[in-house]
Formats: structure tokens, sequence, C-alpha cells
């Protein structure tokens, strides 16, 4: 799971190194929640795989259905960070258009 994370970071940092944004407070702040999403995504599908074993299924089971079960809930909030960034672009200034950027 570090190596997603690391991963996931590596290439944020290499297109915000690409697009010449600034590194400054609010695009590590950006980055940071980058990794909280993650981090997230993968709670919840702990969780599901969790909750599958919990009711008797072997590990290959739970785990397909646990991930095919959390799939909704991690494009729901990935999907809302991205029209959150996509508003705070259009209608933000200065920092916060690379906060957004970096989002």
């Amino acid at each position: 799971a570090v190596m997603t994370y690391v991963t996931s970071l590596s290439i944020t940092l290499f297109i915000v190194d690409w697009m010449n944004v600034d590194v400054t407070i609010p695009v590590i702040a950006a980055l940071i929640l980058g990794v909280g999403i993650a981090v997230d995504a993968n709670k919840i599908t702990f969780e599901r795989v969790k909750e599958e074993l919990q009711l008797g299924k072997n590990i290959r089971l739970a785990f397909k259905e646990g991930s095919i079960r959390s799939i909704m809930a991690i494009i729901n909030a990935n999907l809302v960070v991205f029209l959150v960034g996509i508003v705070l672009l259009i209608c933000g200034t200065g920092s916060i258009k690379g906060f957004s950027l970096a989002l």
C-alpha cells in the first residue's frame, strides 16, 4: 500500500513540475490531501473485504466482492474532489488556483 502512495505522489509531483507550478503551501496541502484520498480508498476497500470475510467467504472471493462493493464509493469520492478542483480552478484566484491544479 505504501508503494501505491509513493507512486501516486511521484506522478503528481511529476505533473506539477511539468506544468511549472510553483510549490507553495496550498500546493503542498493539495498533495497531502491527494495522499489522504488514496489512504481513504484503501481503507474503504479493506473494510468491505473484512465484511465479506466475516460473512464466511474465502479470501479470494471476499477480496473480489469487497473490491466490487467499494468501487462506487471510491469513484464517487474522487469525482466530487475532481469537480471541486474544477470549480476552484475556474472561480479561484492566486494560491487557490495552485491548490486546485495540484489537487
